[in-house]
Parts: C-alpha cells; structure tokens; sequence
C-alpha cells in the first residue's frame, strides 16, 4: 500500500489577520483545521526523478563543452583551456568525485602533450592539487 502523512492545511482566512474568524468564500474555501491526506512519495519522487534527469542532461550538456574544448588544436585553443584550468576545483565539484575521475581527469591529462604551450602545461600543473584534493588519495 502507498503511505500517507496527514497534515492539517490551514485556510487563508486563518493567516488573515484583519479578520481571522471569518471563513467566507473570497478569504479561502478550505475550512480552518480540516485534515487532508496525501501520499507523502508523490511529491518527493517526482521532484527527485526531475531534478536527477534534469542534472544528467546539464552534465551531457557541459561535457559536450568540455570536450570541444580540450580537443580544440587551432592557434586559439589555450585561452579557454586555461580557462578550465581556473576553474577546475568549480568544473569537479558539478561533475562530482566519479566524474571527476572518469571524465574531468583524462581530459585535462591531455594538456601535458601540448608542446608548443608552455603556459598550459605550467597552468596544468598550477591547478592540478584542486582535482586531486577532489578525487583523493586512492584515485591519485
């Protein structure tokens, strides 16, 4: 069976503070005190499976992004491959610690191959603590 929590949903006529007796159809339709019931999962699961949907897809979404920009080998790249790195400790807390380790990790493990960008391989190594201070110990 599903289970239920009983709360008592007060009507607007009791948070009406010109006149709290009243209970007229323009103050609220709900009678003061009267219990209602409802399944307490109803709402808690609905907002849950959106939320987790709606995370899931912003990641995809923000991956895409990353990769793109990793990847990016033209005269231009290193700005906003600098920019991760800047906010590489922001960038793992979203993707949390087992995306920082499956995904976040190898991708900015690729900046070491650069040789024609000292600056990105210095920034790498410059914000590296903030992704092993996420990941920990055993991943490092």
């Amino acid at each position: 069976g599903a289970t239920t929590t009983t709360a008592a949903i007060p009507s607007s006529s009791s948070l009406d503070k010109k006149n709290p007796t009243s209970d007229t159809p323009s103050e609220g339709m709900l009678s003061k005190g009267k219990k209602h019931t409802m399944p307490a999962s109803v709402g808690r699961t609905l907002i849950n499976s959106t939320y987790d949907a709606e995370l899931a897809s912003l990641r995809e979404t923000v991956s895409r992004w990353v990769i793109h920009i990793t990847t990016d080998q033209s005269e231009q790249s290193s700005p906003p491959k600098l920019g991760l790195l800047r906010d590489l400790a922001r960038l793992c807390n979203f993707f949390g610690r087992d995306g920082a380790i499956s995904f976040i990790l190898p991708q900015i493990l690729t900046f070491l191959n650069d040789r024609k960008d000292w600056q990105l391989r210095a920034g790498l190594f410059e914000h590296l603590p903030s992704l092993c201070y996420i990941i920990g110990r055993a991943a490092t």
